[in-house]
């Protein structure tokens, strides 16, 4: 069983929220969820995992919404009900886009 140790500086506010991200530098965009977020990063559900330190941006459906952040940690979940893979991402805010 492996232990998953907290290391979050501050509160998360659980919500979910669209939105599209890609990785920097890569012209594909993927939709995913934000589970949660706080001032410090943000957690979303992707089909994919990633490597810690991966930097991703992230855009709401408003332009002025574009963040750039890093990859922490990736955890997979329980299949979905389409019965797809799904991956926990866990990121911090590197800069606003």
């Amino acid at each position: 069983m492996s232990k998953f140790i907290n290391e979050r500086l501050g509160g998360r506010s659980c919500f979910e929220l669209p939105v599209m991200y890609s990785r920097k530098g890569e012209a594909n965009c993927y939709i995913a969820e934000i589970f949660d977020c706080s001032e410090d990063g943000l957690c979303f559900l992707s089909d994919y995992p990633y490597l810690p330190g991966t930097r991703i941006n992230v855009k709401t459906r408003k332009e002025y919404d574009a963040m750039s952040v890093e990859v922490r940690w990736s955890k997979k979940e329980p299949v979905d009900e389409t019965g797809a893979p799904c991956f926990k991402v866990g990121t911090k805010f590197i800069e606003p886009l």
